[in-house]
Formats: structure tokens, sequence, C-alpha cells
């Protein structure tokens, strides 16, 4: 387990490259804003196996991937918080392709936002295995001349949003 954790108002980790991820538990929370950026300009995020928390029961965390988003095998992502909405800032594709796979976001009444970021260029959501449990966070398209092509459907919760902001869906 690696639990990134201040007790100091805001944390900030900057990672230059990609992440991956093939076991075990990455936590990141602290007494106030947590921040997660990966600063490469085509930086991925890859979690095959074990969970990656966004956020503590009690703090906001925001995720920045430049590049590709990619999870599978049992991997678990989870953007679940009991009384703050997390942010994923997502540049690239989003690929979902592991059979027992989760991206979550349950928790709390304040909710959270899967923001594709991308600028230029296509890119696409993917989800052909595993499960999003998406009851509390809202999607945004935000990427001024970039297009997002969905491959799967994305199922807005009851209540939720997905907007269009800039770009082409």
């Amino acid at each position: 387990t690696l639990n990134l954790n201040s007790t100091a108002n805001t944390l900030t980790v900057n990672v230059t490259g990609n992440y991956s991820q093939s076991g075990g538990t990455f936590v990141s929370s602290s007494g106030g804003l947590c921040t997660f950026a990966l600063t490469g300009a085509s930086s991925s995020m890859s979690i095959s196996a074990g969970t990656c928390r966004l956020g503590a029961t009690t703090v906001l965390g925001t995720l920045t991937v430049p590049g590709e988003f990619n999870l599978s095998g049992s991997g678990t992502f989870d953007m679940t918080s009991s009384t703050s909405g997390a942010t994923f800032n997502l540049g690239g594709s989003y690929n979902q392709t592991g059979a027992t796979s989760t991206m979550t976001q349950t928790g709390g009444t304040v909710f959270g936002n899967l923001n594709f970021t991308n600028t230029t260029g296509g890119k696409s959501y993917t989800q052909s295995a595993g499960i999003v449990t998406n009851t509390n966070f809202n999607y945004t398209q935000n990427g001024a001349s970039g297009a997002l092509t969905l491959n799967n459907s994305i199922n807005v919760a009851s209540g939720r949003s997905f907007t269009l902001t800039s770009g082409t869906l």
C-alpha cells in the first residue's frame, strides 16, 4: 500500500512519465486538496490489478492524465469520496478492457467529474468489459479542437450530465 497523505491543506504530486499499477493499493489523500498529475505531454496511466483511489473519505482529489487511461484485468480505479467530488482530467483515450475492472464514484453528496480534455486529434471512449459505477459523477467533453468517439455507450446516471463544452462528440 502506498498512501500519499499530508495533514497540510494541499498535497501535490507531479510524476514525469507513465504510471503503471499491477497490484497493491494506491491512495491519494490529505487534509484538503490532493492533486496527482502526470506531467509528460503524452504520459499514460495503466491499472491492471489492485486499487487506485483518488481521494479518501473526506478529501477532494484531482487526477490529470494527458495521455491514455487503461484499466484492465482486475484493476480498480475509485473516485469515491463521502463528502467531496473528485476530478479526473483525461487528455487521451479511455480504455477499460478487463473482465473485472471497475471504475467507481458512488459516495457522497458532492459529485465527481470525468473531463475529456483532448485538444488535438481523435480520442475514444472504450469500455469493452468491466463495470463503470457512475452514480455520482458527471462527464464533460472540453477539448477545444479535439474529438471524442464513443466506441461503447456511456450510461449517464439519473440526475447527472454529459456536457459538450467544446470539441466534437
